[in-house]
């Protein structure tokens, strides 16, 4: 081989995009073996005919494309084949300036064999998949950097785990641990943790000894202290649990079930221990539209980036990466299918609420939905109204139908405003209910839609309202919404974090399970450290 052709077979180069920074879309795709930055002044200095047009029209609103990397480190001789098949997942969802290309591609495409169709059809469908990332990355960011991250833990109590609970807790590891050594050595090919839990189950039932003394030890000593750790726990979670108006949404049973099974956890010391089962709430809850975000945007939460990316409040950093090292699937897991919203409304509030927010063409039609359906349940501000309208001008009609009081005045040959004053006069002008059809009917009328000063979803109920308020929660101690009732705004604050701080009634129902089982030896049977643990 020859220098040249080894340079070729070694050297690299990148597919491309430029981005319009209004709407965050691609509008051209290129390939080249430059400096992405040098690339960019190229297109600047000398563009082709369709990309000169384009950035004339940037320019006119004083900026000018973006250039973002979409493949790198391609090899020289796979770099028309990629840039092809960036231009035609892109081309597929907008309009791209290369428009010609496409057209030879496409002659090209129906050529092409039955494995090449499928091999491309599984490229298009990864630089969807990426640019779908990367578009949501783009909001996540905005909201982050505008609000700071999720709400503080640092006034959440730390109540101390007793030494004798501690000491019960090392006997249940230690003798958990064993039974997992025995069960590998006896059953290699059988998972360890699942044996322990099959073995107790069969002993449990049985209500015969193992007829190995160690084991006939051992699976007692185990079943027993792990049913008093486990309602301890649940006792010690249970105090956490409070969710808005009586616990109507649902997760109340997630906080203590998660406390419950706590005690599996490993656990350096008891200090250890007490702030994971005191932050199990706060990190469900106030991490929600964090992770929720961050997984839209392909982002491993379970991550450094994620911990950096999160929050620059030192005690967010702290509890976030003592759940990643403890238990990483904990984090904001209460979502479930029902809560995907979440990504969805932060769209529609850092839309209207954060000072030159970008939509991203591929999300506007997401953004008009959020936004409508925060109108239509009279939850939008008058921002969040006036970016649905410049999103969807038809939006009015379709929150709220036609306006029939317009057009019975017109059917029936009466003054304008005739329908609408009867309607009025026989029902009042309440216009609270949004369910009501009277009040939607008034409302279409008028042309304009029934904003708050804070979408605080008072009275409501359902899964995904603890996630919204929690958001607006967000914004407003962030000074991105209004200011004019503050009474509402620091409320709602309020209301939102006791979601994750415990209760009068937790913490007595806790001093009361302590006392029983400090008192009472035979509900600690192991309360000694065994040889070898921490205190």
């Amino acid at each position: 081989m020859t220098d040249m052709q080894t340079v070729q077979a070694t050297a690299t180069g990148a597919v491309y995009a430029l981005v319009d920074p209004r709407v965050y879309e691609v509008r051209y795709v290129g390939q080249t073996v430059k400096p992405l930055a040098e690339r960019l002044a190229g297109h600047l200095v000398d563009p082709a005919p369709r990309v000169r047009e384009w950035i004339a029209s940037l320019a006119v609103d004083g900026v000018a494309p973006d250039i973002i990397p979409l493949m790198e480190g391609v090899p020289l001789a796979d770099l028309d084949r990629v840039e092809r098949d960036e231009i035609e997942a892109h081309s597929a969802r907008g309009d791209l300036l290369n428009t010609a290309n496409n057209r030879v591609f496409t002659d090209r495409r129906r050529k092409e064999n039955r494995a090449e169709r499928k091999r491309r059809e599984a490229a298009e469908k990864e630089t969807t998949e990426r640019w779908n990332r990367a578009v949501w990355r783009k909001v996540a960011d905005q909201v982050r950097e505008a609000t700071g991250g999720p709400l503080s833990p640092a006034d959440v109590p730390v109540r101390p785990i007793p030494a004798s609970i501690w000491a019960t807790y090392r006997v249940y590891r230690v003798t958990h641990e064993t039974l997992k050594a025995k069960f590998a050595a006896a059953y290699p090919k059988i998972n360890a943790e699942t044996a322990v839990q099959v073995g107790v189950e069969c002993f449990r039932e049985s209500g015969q000894p193992h007829p190995d003394p160690e084991m006939a030890v051992l699976q007692p000593r185990r079943t027993v202290t792990a049913s008093v750790l486990e309602s301890y726990c649940r006792a010690y979670t249970g105090a956490f649990a409070a969710v808005d108006e009586g616990g109507r949404y649902g997760t109340e049973g997630n906080v203590s079930g998660r406390g419950g099974s706590a005690y599996e956890t490993e656990f350096r010391d008891g200090d250890h221990m007490a702030r994971y089962m005191s932050l199990i709430a706060w990190a469900g809850r106030a991490l929600d539209p964090w992770v929720a975000l961050a997984r839209k945007a392909g982002m491993d939460v379970t991550s450094a980036e994620f911990t950096e990316w999160v929050s620059d409040d030192a005690d967010v950093r702290s509890a976030v990466a003592m759940y990643q090292a403890t238990a990483p699937g904990w984090l904001g897991t209460f979502r479930q299918t029902w809560d995907f919203s979440l990504p969805d409304y932060a769209l529609a509030l850092g839309s209207a609420h954060i000072p030159g927010f970008v939509v991203p063409g591929l999300l506007s039609d997401t953004a008009s939905e959020a936004l409508s359906k925060a109108a239509s349940d009279r939850q939008a501000t008058t921002a969040m109204c006036g970016a649905l309208l410049r999103l969807a001008p038809g939006a009015l009609d379709a929150v709220y139908g036609r306006d029939e009081l317009a057009e019975a005045d017109a059917a029936l040959g009466l003054p304008a405003g005739t329908s609408a004053q009867v309607a009025r006069r026989l029902y009042g002008d309440n216009l609270e209910d949004p369910k009501d059809r009277t009040s939607r009917l008034l409302q279409r009328h008028t042309g304009t839609f029934d904003a708050v000063t804070i979408p605080t979803y008072s009275g409501w109920s359902g899964p995904s309202v603890p996630g919204w308020r929690l958001l607006a929660a967000s914004f407003y101690s962030a000074g991105l919404l209004p200011r004019a009732d503050p009474g509402d705004g620091e409320a709602l604050v309020a209301k939102v974090k006791n979601t994750w701080k415990p209760t009068a009634s937790g913490i007595a129902y806790l001093d009361e399970r302590e006392s029983v089982l400090l008192a009472d030896d035979t509900e600690l049977p192991y309360p000694t450290t065994p040889t070898g643990s921490s205190a």
